[in-house]
């Protein structure tokens, strides 16, 4: 690797590490503006099964994309540039990671209010579909959402019906417990998708406060205990995985300043695509790690996940997209 472009590796990761404490600047370095992080939001709601996990692998599909096409013909300024936001993208997203799950402050929430995702009943929210779709509009990218995810629950069904019948006895449970495994995680993936959408929409979230949300008489506040759990492995991880994006960060960039061994830059992160593809999907296996660390089941892995998203969410909403939280 070029000599200089290894020290301006280095360099770079250190710069960005010093802004993970200050949002603004953060937002600065990485050119993050109100509608990128709007956009992060929307599209970490419509995410399914890998909640975040998903979304920093689509990114990483973007971006290689781009450098697949440029080891055939010269990449364009603008798809050089359309990579470098990508990116940009990608690491504001793994810095928002990091900060949502390091929150010090102690979260109260009010024991007046409480709802359990596990109350939407399935077979309401079937029903409920095709009437919202012709009331509602502005819902249908998240019923197109849902639609697909109860297709897929359907389509496990059939199959696990197919091979328990046709299993030996001695194995017949042991394939229905994986697929009920199965069934469970696009189960809380329709859940959380219908909530999002209801609590989008305010026709539907008056109706969700009425139906859903228990009503109880002022007592003390309650801390979550999300912010009580040690996420020392998972921070240690994504700083890692921070560090390995940082990289290609820096070489689009050096290849948008320098004309020499451009080629042989585009080359050499192109052919890492596997390891960056790897290190993205690792992510659940630190996420298995701290809920070992803090005793959580593994059962419930998928409640973990969405509760890290929607922290991410929470954090991107109140520190970037609001204006007046950039502290």
């Amino acid at each position: 690797m070029n000599e200089y472009l290894q020290n301006q590796i280095k360099q770079d990761f250190v710069i960005l590490k010093t802004f993970l404490s200050d949002n603004y600047k953060l937002a600065q370095y990485l050119r993050i503006d109100f509608a990128d992080g709007s956009k992060v939001i929307d599209l970490l709601k419509l995410s399914k099964e890998n909640a975040h996990i998903e979304l920093k692998r689509n990114y990483i599909n973007q971006i290689f994309s781009i450098l697949d096409d440029a080891l055939y013909k010269m990449i364009t300024p603008g798809k050089l540039n359309e990579a470098l936001k990508t990116v940009d993208i990608l690491l504001f997203l793994t810095c928002v990671n990091i900060r949502a799950i390091s929150q010090k402050q102690v979260i109260k929430v009010k024991s007046a209010d409480t709802f359990d995702i596990e109350e939407f009943d399935i077979k309401t929210i079937i029903k409920e579909l095709p009437v919202l779709s012709k009331e509602l509009p502005d819902a249908n990218m998240h019923i197109r959402v849902i639609t697909n995810l109860l297709k897929k629950y359907r389509d496990i069904t059939i199959e696990m019906d197919e091979k328990t019948i046709l299993a030996p006895e001695k194995t017949r449970e042991s394939i229905t417990n994986t697929y009920k495994s199965e069934l469970a995680t696009v189960i809380i993936s329709i859940k959380k998708h219908y909530y999002n959408m209801v609590m989008a929409i305010p026709s539907l979230k008056a109706k969700f406060e009425a139906q859903y949300i228990t009503k109880k008489p002022d007592t003390n506040d309650t801390t979550d205990v999300f912010f009580t759990y040690d996420f020392s492995l998972l921070k240690h991880f994504l700083l890692k995985q921070l560090g390995e994006y940082s990289k290609i960060r820096s070489s689009l960039t050096f290849v948008k300043k320098e004309s020499m061994d451009v080629l042989s830059i585009i080359k050499d992160l192109y052919n890492l695509q596997t390891s960056y593809i790897e290190i993205t999907k690792h992510e659940e296996s630190a996420i298995f790690n701290v809920m070992s660390v803090n005793k959580i089941g593994v059962e419930k892995f998928n409640l973990f996940l969405f509760r890290i998203t929607d922290e991410i969410i929470k954090y991107i909403e109140q520190k970037f997209v609001n204006p007046y939280s950039r502290k």
